[in-house]
């Protein structure tokens, strides 16, 4: 009587976290309102809110922002911004000088914060 086949163990691969890659931040103003975007080497999680004229970003990534890149960026809007980190997610604060609509919209692997009427697709629920 033959043995019975022992059965095949699969082995899931490991996930590699790739390392961390700076973001590219470009600001732009124009007449429909300014934008500043972000743009990640790979897709990412964001979520915003503003609060006693504080706009908060936070992005699910281990990737960086360069706090010297965002030093007076939209003068025009923002008074001062801050960069932290907490585990796996990233936080840009940012002081507003007055009150603004504001907008955050995916676009692939970028995120465009933007300010003013400027019309954008919403982002997608996740």
């Amino acid at each position: 009587m033959a043995a019975p086949a022992a059965a095949a163990v699969v082995v899931p691969a490991a996930t590699v976290d790739p390392a961390p890659q700076p973001i590219r931040i470009v600001a732009a103003s124009g007449p429909a309102g300014s934008k500043l975007d972000f743009r990640f080497p790979r897709l990412t999680g964001a979520a915003a809110f503003i609060e006693a004229g504080v706009l908060t970003l936070a992005f699910d990534t281990r990737d960086t922002i360069n706090p010297e890149e965002l030093k007076g960026v939209l003068p025009q809007l923002v008074e001062s911004v801050t960069v932290s980190r907490e585990a796996r997610v990233t936080l840009l604060r940012l002081s507003l000088k007055s009150q603004q609509i504001a907008r955050l919209i995916d676009d692939g692997n970028s995120w465009s914060l933007r300010f003013g009427d400027q019309p954008g697709r919403p982002a997608d629920p996740v």
